[in-house]
């Protein structure tokens, strides 16, 4: 039985103690953990500052700062617990030299990655100029090895909107044209044949794509797919009505050997063997 369904057996009160408790191993102290509790249990009698800096025991105890009143705690909690970002056991190299992070977010991804690879490079895209910002902050330890570039990863150059609200820091999409609750904000665009053109020479191959483009999945495997053939490894995050099933025919469609990841109900693996 894999994780997802075992999940799904389990009362809520008991995911919910199971949650609290699964909090501490993450953090390299017990201020860090005070902290990331009172964000999470925030009380209005308490204000808390705008925001916090969390050592992160994976991170071989470097800081990840979050913002107090957002989804970055959610987001620390997804990346060091859940760690969905992840290949696969056996999928990537033993040694890759390059990743890429699509849907970067805040930067744990980026720093988690550049910490159980210590020989790659890891280039991230994030949609978001606050969240970029503080992403840069947050890789700052592996800035030799490591850079995040602002834009939302599209299937063609060119400029995307995309509405930003406060509460929805992890999943703002690109393609919004009218906003509901929040403001909406215009970003540059950029294909995955652009991106792979600017960071590598034209006989080097990424060795890992994680993909968690909030939607834009789809068109980015269906259209301007010449990218394909430069990547050893993927895994993608499936949004909307972008099902596993049509996911992965994309992916066998553009020459990898693909399959649902069992850890997580919406994941999409793909691996080109012939490159491996």
């Amino acid at each position: 039985m894999n994780y997802y369904k075992m999940r799904l057996m389990i009362p809520e009160p008991v995911k919910n103690v199971i949650r609290e408790l699964s909090y501490l191993p993450m953090f390299s102290d017990w201020s860090s953990a005070v902290s990331y509790y009172r964000i999470n249990h925030a009380n209005p009698d308490k204000p808390l500052p705008p925001a916090i800096d969390l050592r992160i025991r994976q991170l071989k105890h470097r800081p990840i700062r979050i913002r107090a009143h957002s989804t970055d705690a959610r987001v620390v909690f997804s990346t060091f617990v859940h760690r969905f970002h992840l290949p696969p056991k056996g999928v990537i190299r033993d040694a890759p030299t390059l990743i890429l992070d699509l849907g970067s977010n805040i930067g744990c991804t980026i720093a988690h990655l550049a910490c159980l690879y210590p020989q790659a490079s890891v280039v991230g895209v994030e949609l978001d100029d606050e969240n970029a910002g503080l992403c840069r902050r947050n890789i700052s330890p592996w800035k030799d090895r490591c850079q995040v570039i602002e834009g939302a990863v599209w299937a063609e150059d060119g400029e995307v909107q995309y509405e930003r609200r406060e509460g929805c820091e992890d999943g703002f999409a690109a393609g919004a044209e009218l906003p509901e609750n929040g403001e909406l904000r215009t970003a540059k665009a950029i294909s995955l044949n652009t991106l792979i053109a600017e960071i590598c020479s034209p006989d080097q191959f990424i060795d890992y794509v994680k993909m968690d483009i909030e939607g834009a999945e789809r068109e980015v495997l269906r259209r301007n797919t010449e990218w394909a053939a430069r990547v050893r490894s993927i895994k993608i995050e499936l949004h909307g009505n972008y099902s596993k099933e049509d996911c992965i025919a994309d992916l066998q469609r553009l020459g990898f050997n693909a399959w649902a990841d069992n850890n997580h109900a919406l994941c999409a693996v793909g691996v080109r063997e012939l490159l491996a």
